[in-house]
């Protein structure tokens, strides 16, 4: 090798040890220098999109605890010493349905049967899921029919039950 490298004129040898010095810190480049600032582009990206992530999700925290507060107003707010009875009652009245319910049987503290002919079924489903929402009282059966002669209104029997408080 040192034999080659003295054949060669002192201008070869110049360009020689140039062109594997231009050779060497390019591979040093493209070897060690630039991955290393490709894994750190890739770093930073992921802590971006890291907090981001956490920003999302400090507010829908934020939003859960809203809710859980909600939640236990509503709950609070419900009127223990009501009776079933009387929340049925009332609540029929403020939906609009309490002309259909033809009859309530009470079917021990916690239970009602309730009869309804003609009764708009969008408003019976909405009171329903109210009382289930504000009182805790849901439906154990139901037995439902169609009235052939008015579309949209049912007639039938509801088993009404309220969650021990």
């Amino acid at each position: 090798m040192k034999q080659l490298l003295l054949q060669l004129s002192l201008r070869e040898r110049i360009l020689l040890i140039g062109g594997l010095s231009v050779l060497f810190m390019s591979g040093l480049y493209a070897f060690t220098y630039l991955p290393l600032i490709e894994e750190q582009q890739r770093l930073n990206t992921a802590i971006d999109a890291q907090r981001q992530l956490k920003i999302y999700l400090q507010g829908i925290a934020a939003e859960a605890a809203a809710l859980q507060v909600n939640t236990a107003e509503a709950t609070e707010t419900v009127d223990t010493a009501q009776s079933l009875i009387g929340i049925i009652d009332t609540g029929s009245e403020q939906a609009g349905i309490k002309a259909s319910v033809k009859r309530l049987i009470p079917e021990g503290p916690d239970k009602v049967t309730l009869w309804l002919e003609q009764c708009n079924s969008d408003q019976l489903l909405a009171w329903l899921v109210k009382l289930d929402k504000e009182h805790a009282i849901t439906v154990q059966q139901i037995t439902v029919s169609r009235e052939q002669a008015n579309a949209g209104l049912v007639s039938g029997k509801l088993l009404l039950s309220q969650a021990a408080q």
